[in-house]
């Protein structure tokens, strides 16, 4: 049987991930490919995209496991996902080398004659920019001559072939050189080096049960039992084909084991096995028709007729072979010609009808002439390449060894000359020589052991204190983790150095972009981030960074202080004086100003019965009701909120009209936070911060207008103030201590603080809290209308 029908092994010649634990994954593609998406999409689940980069692994690894379970319709969708997150990174070597990868992975997918050809011009381009010795380009040169191979290119084919087996043998990468040996034993029997092409199929088999890559030593034993039965080892040919049939059984592979069916249906009938012959190709054949296979369906229906022949049953055998000759040409392989014309042939002759058989016979023997002719040239020219090159090499080597040698020799004539007048000038320095390197070398011994000590202080401290410390390289590599970012992390320090400061949640951006006091409330310098301890519980860490530059590295300091605790201690101490003044307020409200009401109504009583003390009593009812409205408006500046019933939108419109009122400026107010229901201590946070937003805009001069916008979303929860004015840079605000104020309440409360300027010339100041952070829930039945001012 003709390997043209073998299944599609996909490269396992693949570059590194950065990561111990990408890698990990990435070798048991090869073993259990379905496991592996599996636990692919479990990682993406946990990343929820923080992490575009190792999103982009991810997929990247989920798209070779999907190529080797042959599953094309997932192939491309999984690339694509990769590419989306690559296109969100910077550039870098390694997004490059990953991007090459993806190419790869792309081209060695099935598809149509068009595309394959669209592919191995892909590749061709792709290949003037790697490395000529690199394992890229070793994977590139791997896939090329598969594409080649089943576009019938055999020279291409064969050429990428070898050269991909020399590169990844000088790589000294097993795994490439396997995937390189399978290849290039398909394309040495399509030649007819049947021994050369055994001999690598061999040693991918070996690699292949070695590593335990069940799906890619299925492959291998293929090839194996092919080359055996064209070699007439039938026995052995056998065996292959049973062990690579059972691991398809194993993987659950259907059309794998269709495959295997087929190929043993081929030995048992060489073995003259009709029975159990008939039961493999009878179960290939029903598998294979619908997968819409039609050209394995005719070779299989020549296996077939030829049962039918050795059962003695010609007219069965002859209508089976008319059935398939007359075929589109495309369903018939050319390779499988010859032998159905000659299967007709006999089966006509046994039937009486010589002429036919006469011409089936001919053209029989003018295909297989062809055929022959051909692998005959290809081998010689395939024999003929290796020789000369193997020449060329050679020559070459003796070349450049005579080119050293003569090198040599002039250097060491120079050398020669120099050394006379070397010595002359160095017996006369040398005892002053010895003694002065005595000395220097007394010298150093002490500064190195003052250093030392110095160097063991310093290690001392970094291991000794309480806050995390990083070392970290411009690439976000780890270079150093002291002990205490080994609790706050729950990772070891040994595990932690040489690993991406990714893994920790701390983007290299963050690193040469620290956060500044005016736009995050925090000190000059430093970030404030959200990551996940070593139990995978949320804590929210202080990073400070500063540069260090040791020797021709350039080094980040990363300081971690675990402020979770202190966040925490201060949202009690905000809700507590939040509470507090609700408390006063409700105090003054509802007993002092309710008691100088009363106070109000018995001398307005009074003053009814004694005219004569009228204009006294009068006078005390003013001051009283002048008393009254101060406590009033007393309690409605310790708790704006609830003297609006609590709900924030109402306070911020009467915010909007009193502002617009008494400052002559128009105050626009558009709240809309539909179900969701804040608690009293939110809404007072968010008044406060709205309304020092509102007085430091309105210090600006000529402003006109202000506007006040609050919106939830699925996500988090926007108050927005824009003014007619663009606010001036962080740099130069009138109050920086206010807008301080400002970002520390929003920072407290789990949100951020930012200044933005519009094209328009607005100037707007955004604080933004995610839900999440929020003590907030959604109200049942219809959500509340926004309000509008």
């Amino acid at each position: 049987m003709a390997l043209l029908f073998a299944t599609a092994s996909n490269a396992a010649c693949r570059s590194p991930l950065p990561t111990e634990s990408l890698r990990a994954l990435d070798d048991r593609v090869d073993i259990d490919p379905a496991a592996v998406n599996a636990e692919v999409q479990r990682r993406l689940e946990a990343l929820r995209d923080s992490d575009p980069l190792q999103a982009a692994e991810l997929y990247a690894i989920s798209a070779d496991a999907f190529s080797l379970l042959d599953d094309d319709q997932h192939v491309l969708p999984a690339i694509a996902e990769s590419r989306a997150r690559l296109r969100q990174l910077p550039d870098s070597e390694a997004i490059r080398s990953l991007q090459v990868r993806l190419d790869v992975t792309e081209a060695d997918s099935p598809r149509t004659p068009k595309d394959m050809e669209a592919s191995v011009d892909k590749l061709t381009r792709l290949e003037q920019s790697l490395a000529a010795k690199s394992l890229n380009r070793a994977c590139l040169l791997i896939v090329r001559s598969r594409l080649n191979t089943q576009l019938a290119r055999d020279d291409e084919a064969t050429a990428d072939g070898i050269a991909a087996y020399r590169l990844t043998t000088a790589l000294h990468d097993s795994a490439a050189t396997a995937d390189a040996a399978y290849q290039l034993a398909m394309t040495y029997v399509r030649a007819g080096l049947l021994e050369d092409a055994l001999r690598l199929a061999d040693e991918a088999a070996t690699y292949n049960r070695a590593a335990a890559q069940t799906a890619r030593l299925s492959n291998a034993l293929y090839i194996k039992a092919d080359i055996l039965e064209q070699m007439g080892h039938f026995n052995e040919a056998l065996t292959a084909i049973t062990d690579a049939r059972a691991l398809n059984v194993k993987l659950n592979q259907a059309i794998d084991v269709a495959f295997d069916d087929q190929k043993k249906c081929s030995i048992l009938l060489a073995l003259q096995k009709l029975d159990a012959a008939s039961s493999s190709c009878l179960g290939a054949e029903r598998v294979l028709a619908e997968a819409n296979r039609p050209d394995l369906v005719s070779v299989i229906e020549g296996d077939l007729a030829r049962i039918d022949m050795l059962r003695n049953n010609p007219a069965a055998a002859i209508t089976r072979l008319d059935r398939i000759l007359r075929s589109p040409s495309d369903h018939v392989p050319a390779r499988t010609l010859p032998k159905l014309y000659r299967y007709r042939s006999d089966a006509l002759t046994r039937v009486g009808r010589f002429e036919d058989a006469l011409r089936d016979l001919q053209e029989a023997s003018r295909l297989t002439e062809a055929r022959i002719a051909e692998r005959r040239s290809l081998a010689a020219a395939r024999l003929k390449e290796r020789s000369t090159a193997e020449l060329i090499n050679q020559e070459k080597q003796a070349l450049e060894a005579q080119m050293r040698l003569e090198r040599q020799e002039a250097a060491s004539q120079v050398r020669q000359a120099r050394l006379r007048l070397a010595l002359a000038t160095a017996a006369g320095l040398l005892f002053v020589s010895i003694a002065y390197l005595m000395w220097n070398r007394a010298r150093h011994e002490r500064a190195l052991r003052r250093a030392t000590e110095t160097l063991e202080a310093q290690a001392h401290v970094l291991s000794s204190v309480r806050e995390g410390v990083l070392l970290v390289d411009d690439r976000g590599v780890i270079k150093y983790a002291n002990e205490a970012s080994q609790r706050l992390f729950g990772r070891e320090s040994a595990r932690l150095a040489g690993s991406s400061s990714e893994i920790l949640g701390i983007r290299t951006e963050w690193l040469q972009a620290p956060g500044t006091e005016t736009s995050a409330g925090l000190p000059a310098g430093a970030r404030e981030l959200q990551l996940v301890d070593g139990k995978g519980q949320p804590m929210v860490v202080l990073l400070t960074c500063s540069s260090v530059t040791l020797g021709d590295e350039h080094l980040n300091v990363c300081v971690l202080q675990d402020v979770t605790e202190l966040r925490r201690l201060e949202r009690d101490v905000l809700s507590a004086a939040s509470g507090e003044r609700g408390q006063m307020s409700s105090e003054v409200h509802e007993g002092i100003a309710q008691d100088l009401a009363g106070i109000a109504l018995l001398l307005r009583g009074a003053a009814g019965k004694f005219a004569s003390d009228s204009p006294t009593l009068e006078l005390a009812i003013r001051h009283v009701n002048e008393v009254l409205e101060r406590s009033r408006a007393l309690a409605k500046g310790l708790s704006p909120v609830l003297a609006t019933g609590g709900s924030l939108p109402t306070a911020l419109a009467r915010l909007a009209n009193e502002l617009s009122a008494n400052r002559g400026i128009r105050v626009t107010c558009d709240c809309d936070i539909g179900d969701l229901s804040l608690s009293p201590t939110e809404s007072d946070h968010l008044y406060r911060i709205a309304q020092g937003c509102v007085q430091l805009a309105s210090r600006h001069k000529n402003l006109r207008e202000i506007g006040i916008d609050l919106r939830a979303t699925r996500d988090a929860l926007t108050l927005t103030i824009c003014a007619d004015g663009a606010i001036p840079p962080e740099a130069k605000i009138d109050d920086e201590r206010d807008w301080a104020t400002i970002a520390y309440l929003a920072r407290v409360s789990g949100g951020a603080a930012r200044i933005q300027a519009q094209a328009d010339g607005t100037g707007c100041r955004i604080i933004s809290i995610p839900l999440a952070s929020l003590d907030s829930r959604r109200l049942q039945g219809p959500a509340p209308n926004g309000t509008r001012m």
